[in-house]
């Protein structure tokens, strides 16, 4: 799509004013600039939550006496994610558009056994906290997705540098999904299970700056921050079973948050124009991440008789390595 200049058509009427006629040629108002722009990117990112504490192993068998061990959690890694987007510049301005989508998965677990001389203590599920195992086992999925519409403004420093603060609205969606199992010890044959879902589905303002410095040969420094002010709903389930015995808990806890978000980025790459200028690429490395506040809603469970119970405003932070790849056309 190209945007033409009506000085033509102004001129077309001067001449016929004077019973002249000209021919018309449409021509682009800015045809060295690069009217659009792709985005991909490829994440590998590392992701923690809190609250994911399934058992405290206690070096003592008397479980009378005071606890004297440590509490076993989940063993975090590394998880893949995709960014890909597309820009659109205002001819002959220095404004553009950009949508963005983001996509990053994960899922971790751990696990941990009582030994001969040392016992574990359930720390999730209410049922679970009258007997005590001999074996635990926790799984951990999470899943975000945002879309983000930026609004943003070039400004040309210098030959080396630029400046590019944005402001927009971002739409997201946080899935996590937590499974825990008690088996053997003093459930014996039966095995209880935890089921925990956090679905939050919300929206909300964004801002930022980006900057580039180029050092020379197309050899850039570069770097963004952002923020985001979240509101949405978050949907809260929680379920407790001991197999193969009838006894259930179900319970929902849905909640509507404002949560704040901040994401950054640093990085090394290489800009430059190809094919006799037609495109301009880019390509490049950095270290980013984002941080999410209260997003772990899910369930700690006290008291079935008299739902006693608290949402745990646990925080994600993810944060690691992403491979940049961008073209202007």
């Amino acid at each position: 799509m190209r945007v033409w200049v009506c000085a033509a058509l102004a001129a077309w009427g001067t001449l016929g004013g004077l019973g002249l006629h000209a021919n018309v040629e449409e021509v682009p108002c800015c045809p060295e600039e690069k009217e659009w722009s792709a985005r991909l990117d490829i994440l590998r990112w590392y992701s923690r939550t809190g609250g994911t504490e399934f058992a405290y192993s206690n070096i003592d068998q008397d479980l009378e006496k005071s606890f004297r061990g440590r509490k076993k959690d989940l063993d975090f890694g590394w998880g893949w994610g995709i960014r890909a987007g597309v820009g659109r510049k205002f001819c002959g301005t220095p404004w553009d558009l950009e949508l963005v989508y983001t996509l990053f998965k994960d899922a971790v677990s751990g696990s941990s056994h009582a030994g001969q001389l040392s016992s574990l203590v359930p720390i999730q599920g209410y049922i679970a906290l009258s007997s005590f195992p001999s074996r635990a086992k926790s799984q951990y999925e999470l899943k975000v997705q945002t879309l983000d519409l930026n609004a943003a403004r070039t400004f040309q420093h210098s030959e080396r540098l630029s400046s590019r603060p944005f402001v927009g609205v971002e739409f997201a969606r946080i899935d996590q999904e937590k499974l825990i199992r008690y088996d053997r010890g003093g459930f014996e044959a039966n095995t209880f299970h935890v089921k925990d879902w956090s679905i939050f589905k919300g929206a909300g303002l964004r801002a930022g700056a980006e900057a580039k410095y180029f050092m020379g040969h197309g050899i850039k420094f570069f770097g963004q921050v952002a923020g985001t002010l979240l509101y949405g709903i978050f949907d809260v389930d929680h379920k407790e079973k001991l197999t193969p015995c009838p006894t259930r808990i179900k319970l929902n806890a849905d909640v509507h948050k404002m949560t704040p978000k901040v994401e950054w980025q640093f990085g090394l790459g290489w800009e430059d124009e190809v094919n006799e200028g037609e495109q301009r690429v880019s390509v490049g490395v950095a270290y980013e991440g984002a941080y999410y506040w209260n997003q772990n809603q899910m369930v700690k469970l006290y008291d079935v008789t008299f739902r006693r119970f608290e949402n745990q405003n646990e925080d994600i932070m993810m944060h690691g390595i992403s491979f940049k790849f961008r073209i202007d056309f």
